[in-house]
C-alpha cells in the first residue's frame, strides 16, 4: 500500500538527514498520518530530455491515486493522454483522437512511471541497497524550508565512459511530501554501445490527502464521447519485384524530391526515428554503406516520418550523419511501404523495383545488405 511505502521511505530519510531527537520525534509524529492514508491527489509538471537528442518534453499531469485497499487505483490525466486502472484493468484514453484501449496488465502504463508513488519506490529500493546519500543544507523556497536530499545511484566507468544516475530531492519539513524532483542519468543502452543521456525533473504541487466525496475508481465508467482504438492490420513488407511506391519528400533545404531522379542507382531507403535506439545504433552501419558505395551510383535516402527540421538537423551534427535525410510529407510514404516500426529498410535496384526489405536492425544486416547491394550492379 501506498502509505506503507510512503512512511517507511520518509522514515529512512529522516533517519538519515535528522540527528536531533527531539525533531526527529516531531518528524515521526507528523509521518505516522500515513498510516491512515486513503487518498492522494496532486499536480505535478515535467519537463524531460530525450535521451537520443537534446529535444526537451513538457507535460502537466492530475493524479489521483486510490489506496484505502490492497490494490493501488489511479487516475492520471496528462495533456495528450488520460489513464484510469480500476484495479482490473488499465484504460488507456487519447485525448486528442477521443479514442481508448484496455490492457489487462497494470504495467503498460505509460504515466504511472510518472507518478509519486513509483518514484518513491524507487527512492525505496536505491536506499535499501545502501548507495550513497547526501544531505545538502536545506533550501529555502517562498519563505518555506526543505530537505535537499542527493542519491548517487550508480557512479563509475564502462567502456571508458563515465556511468551515472543521480536523484535528487526537495521535501516538505512540514508534510514530508516531495515538491521538487530530477533524476539524471547517462550510460549505454542495454546489450549496445550506443551512449546516451537524459534527465526528468519533476515539481509537485496542490497535494490533497484524504478527500472525502472523491468518484470510485474501481467503477469507472469510461466518457461516452470516446470510442474504442481500431488496431490497423499490419501488412507485410513489399515483396522482391513490387515497383517501389513514389515517394512524397522534401530535402532538408525544402527542395523537392523525386524517386525517379534516382533511376539508374541503387537506393537503400532508411525509415527512422531519432528516439528510437536500433534507428541509432544502425548509423554507423549507413555512414559505412554510404561511403563505401557512394561512387558506385548508390543512394541512401532516409525519411523520417516524425520529426521535426530542428531536431532532424541537431541529430545529423550529433551523430555525425554523412548521407541525405529527407523530411517526410504527409502518411503516405509509411503507409505505402508497409512500414509499421523503426528502423525499416528497402533495398531497390537501378530500375525502381524492390530487392527486400528488412525491419529492424542487428549487427549482421550490413553484410547482407553488401551482400545484396554487390550482386545488384
Amino acid at each position: 500500500m501506498l502509505n506503507n511505502i510512503i512512511y517507511k521511505i520518509l522514515f529512512t530519510i529522516v533517519v538519515i538527514i535528522i540527528s536531533n531527537s527531539s525533531l526527529f520525534a516531531q518528524i515521526l509524529k507528523t509521518i505516522s498520518k500515513f498510516d491512515s492514508l486513503s487518498n492522494l491527489t496532486y499536480k505535478m509538471s515535467i519537463i524531460e530530455k530525450d535521451p537520443f537528442s537534446d529535444k526537451l518534453y513538457n507535460d502537466t499531469l492530475k493524479a489521483y491515486f486510490d489506496i484505502s485497499n490492497s490494490k493501488e487505483l489511479f487516475k492520471v490525466e496528462g495533456n495528450q493522454i488520460l489513464e484510469v486502472y480500476d484495479g482490473r484493468k488499465l484504460i488507456h484514453m487519447d485525448l486528442n483522437n477521443l479514442t481508448y484501449r484496455i490492457h489487462s496488465e497494470i504495467d503498460a502504463s505509460t504515466l504511472r512511471y510518472k507518478s509519486l508513488p513509483y518514484i518513491i519506490s524507487a527512492l525505496k529500493e536505491d536506499l535499501n541497497k545502501n548507495v550513497p546519500v547526501i544531505t545538502h543544507n536545506d533550501s529555502t523556497i517562498n519563505g518555506k524550508l526543505y530537505f535537499n536530499i542527493e542519491i548517487i545511484g550508480l557512479d563509475t566507468i564502462k567502456k571508458n565512459e563515465r556511468v551515472y544516475r543521480f536523484v535528487k530531492v526537495l521535501i516538505d519539513k512540514e508534510s514530508y511530501l516531495p515538491i521538487w524532483y530530477r533524476n539524471e542519468q547517462q550510460g549505454f543502452i542495454d546489450g549496445t554501445d550506443m551512449f546516451v543521456n537524459t534527465y526528468s525533473e519533476i515539481h509537485f504541487y496542490d497535494y490533497k490527502i484524504n478527500r472525502e466525496g472523491l468518484s470510485d475508481l474501481s467503477s469507472y465508467i469510461i466518457p461516452s464521447n470516446f470510442t474504442i482504438e481500431k488496431l490497423k492490420d499490419r501488412k507485410p513488407l513489399l515483396i522482391k519485384g513490387s515497383k517501389a511506391p513514389e515517394l512524397n519528400l522534401k530535402e532538408i533545404n525544402g527542395q523537392p524530391f523525386s524517386l525517379n531522379r534516382h533511376k539508374g542507382k541503387v537506393i537503400l531507403l532508411n525509415f527512422t526515428s531519432i528516439s528510437c535506439p536500433h534507428s541509432i545504433e544502425s548509423v554507423n552501419m549507413l555512414n559505412n554503406l554510404y561511403s563505401k558505395y557512394t561512387k558506385r551510383k548508390f543512394s541512401i535516402i532516409t525519411i523520417n516520418p516524425f520529426d521535426d527540421i530542428e531536431s532532424v538537423e541537431m541529430f545529423n551534427k550529433k551523430l555525425n550523419i554523412k548521407y541525405p535525410v529527407y523530411l517526410n510529407i504527409g502518411t503516405a510514404n509509411a503507409e505505402n511501404y508497409n512500414v509499421y516500426g523503426y528502423p525499416t529498410f528497402y533495398l531497390i535496384d537501378k530500375n525502381g523495383y524492390i530487392l527486400k526489405g528488412f525491419s529492424g536492425y542487428d549487427k549482421s544486416l550490413e553484410y547482407d545488405l553488401k551482400k545484396l547491394i554487390k550482386n545488384s550492379y
